[in-house]
C-alpha cells in the first residue's frame, strides 16, 4: 500500500513509520529534512515539507499522486516562534485533507486529541478539533483517533513524569487528583494499523472517531507512583501545591527547556483526559496493554534510571553556567579593583585606552554570553561559542601567565570541570535540536 506519513520524526511517528517498514508498506514520508533521514532508512521515500508553509491545497497535491492512505501524526504540546498550533494543527493538516479528496486518496487517519471536543477550551484541543471538523466534512473514509495520555520509549511527557517521580519529594499539582487514562504508544499502532488495514471490528464505519485510551483510569499521583516503583526507587513523600501558584511560575518555564509545562498543558490535565476503553476493545478485538503489564515487561534499565534521575540537572546545570558568565561580568565590571585589573592586562601588551576596553569589553561579552542562556535559541549554538570563548582564554593565559595554573585557588584549572560542563549540556540538548 502507498502511504503518505507526516510526524515521522515525531514519537508517535517513529513507532508508526517503524511498522510500517515491518509490514512492507511503500512509504513517503514529510520531513524538513529529508537527507537525515534518508540515511537512516533508505527503504522510506523523504519529500522535504514544512507544515508552517504548507498550508493550502497546491502544497500537498504533487506528494498525493498514487497514494492510498495518508496518515498524519504531527502535534506539538506547546508553540514556539517557529511553530504554531494555528499551522501545525489545523492549517496544514485540513489542507492535506482537502487534497486527499481533491486527489482520490481512498483514506485519511488523524491522529488528533482526547479532549478535542465541544468542551474544548485550550489552543491545543481547539486546533486539533478545527482540523478534525474539516476532515469530517469530507466525503473520502476517514478514521480519527483521539489517544489519551501516550508513553513508550521515546515519550517526551513521560520523560518528565519519571523526573518528577525521581525527585526526592514528588511534587503534586492539586494532590495529583487529575485523572489520566495513558495507552502505550504500540497500542494505538496497533489501531492504526488495524484502520488502514481494515482490520477493525466489522461493525466500525468507514468514517470514525475513536477515543484511544488504556484500560484503566488513574490518578496523576498513581501515575508518578508507579513511575518511581518501575525505576527501582524506594518510596518517598509527596507534596501537594495549589494550582494557582504552579501557573504563576509558568512564565519561567520556557528557561527550563520543557514543552510540556505550559498553563495550557496544566488546564488540560486538571479538565482530565478518560473515555471508556470498550469502544477502542471492540474494535480492536483486544484489551489494550495495562501500564503495570508493560512495567513487568520492559524492566527499567540503568540508562532510564540515569535520565530520570539527570532530568532535572539539565536546567540547573544550565542555569549555573549561565550565572558564572553573568556573576563574572558583575565582579570585572564592578567590583575587582581596577587597578589590578589593568596590571594583569598589561602583561598581554596592551596599555593606555586600550586597558578599558578590554576589560569592560571582555565583561560585556561574558554577560552577553550568560544572557544568551535564557533567551537564545537554538542554546547549542551558545554552547559552543563559550567552549570556544574558554579555550582561547585558557591557552592565552597559558601562553603569557602559565604561573597562574599553579594558583591554590584553580584560577585555570577550573576551566577543564567548566569544559566538561559544557559539553555535557551539549549532548544533553542534541536531540530537540
Amino acid at each position: 500500500m502507498n502511504i503518505l506519513l507526516t510526524g515521522s520524526t515525531g514519537f508517535i511517528g517513529r513507532h508508526v513509520l517503524t511498522k510500517l517498514i515491518q509490514l512492507n508498506h511503500k512509504v513517503t514520508a514529510c520531513v524538513r529534512n529529508p537527507k537525515q533521514q534518508q540515511a537512516r532508512f533508505p527503504q522510506v521515500s523523504f519529500v522535504k515539507i514544512d507544515f508552517m508553509q504548507a498550508t493550502t491545497v497546491e502544497d500537498w497535491l504533487p506528494l498525493l499522486s498514487d497514494i492510498d492512505v495518508v496518515i498524519n501524526t504531527v502535534g506539538i504540546i506547546s508553540e514556539t516562534r517557529s511553530q504554531t498550533f494555528a499551522a501545525l494543527h489545523t492549517d496544514a493538516p485540513s489542507a492535506l485533507f482537502s487534497s486527499a479528496e481533491t486527489a482520490g486518496v481512498k483514506r485519511v487517519i488523524q491522529i488528533s486529541a482526547l479532549g478535542a471536543d465541544d468542551q474544548a477550551t485550550s489552543e491545543y484541543h481547539l486546533s486539533k478539533l478545527a482540523a478534525d471538523d474539516v476532515l469530517a466534512s469530507l466525503s473520502l473514509d476517514w478514521m480519527i483517533l483521539k489517544p489519551s495520555l501516550v508513553y513508550g520509549s521515546g515519550a517526551k511527557s513521560m520523560g518528565l513524569f519519571r523526573g518528577m517521580a525521581a525527585l526526592p519529594i514528588i511534587p503534586l499539582i492539586e494532590g495529583g487528583t487529575q485523572k489520566i487514562q495513558p495507552i502505550h504508544v504500540m497500542d494505538l499502532v496497533d489501531t492504526i494499523i488495524a484502520c488502514l488495514d481494515d482490520t477493525l471490528d466489522k461493525d466500525c464505519p468507514s468514517q470514525l472517531i475513536l477515543d484511544v485510551v488504556g484500560p484503566e483510569e488513574m490518578s496523576m499521583k498513581e501515575l508518578l507512583l508507579k513511575q518511581r516503583q518501575w525505576l527501582g526507587l524506594k518510596t518517598t513523600k509527596t507534596l501537594s501545591t495549589p494550582l494557582k501558584w504552579v501557573l504563576r511560575f509558568m512564565p519561567f518555564t520556557r528557561w527550563l527547556d520543557e514543552s510540556a509545562l505550559t498553563a495550557d498543558s496544566l488546564k488540560m490535565l486538571q479538565r482530565g483526559n478518560v473515555a471508556d476503553v470498550s469502544a477502542l476493545k471492540k474494535a480492536l478485538g483486544k484489551m489494550p496493554e495495562s501500564m503495570d503489564s508493560v512495567h513487568t515487561n520492559n524492566q527499567a534499565s540503568p540508562a532510564d534510571r540515569w535520565y530520570a534521575g539527570l532530568y532535572f540537572m539539565r536546567p540547573l546545570l544550565r542555569l549555573g553556567i549561565a550565572f558564572i558568565w553573568i556573576w563574572t561580568a558583575i565582579i570585572s565590571a564592578f567590583f575587582y579593583p581596577q587597578a589590578e585589573s589593568y596590571q594583569l592586562l598589561e602583561h598581554f601588551g596592551l596599555s593606555g585606552v586600550m586597558l578599558p576596553i578590554a576589560l569592560y569589553g571582555s565583561a560585556l561579552m561574558d554577560f552577553i554570553l550568560g544572557m544568551a542562556m535564557f533567551f537564545y535559541q537554538p542554546i547549542r549554538r551558545v554552547l559552543w561559542l563559550q567552549v570556544g570563548v574558554i579555550i582561547a582564554y585558557t591557552a592565552l593565559i597559558t601562553a603569557v601567565l602559565p604561573e597562574y595554573w599553579l594558583h591554590p585557588f584553580g584560577e585555570i584549572s577550573k576551566n577543564i570541570p567548566m569544559l566538561i560542563a559544557l559539553f555535557i549540556l551539549i549532548i544533553m540538548n542534541k536531540e530537540g535540536e
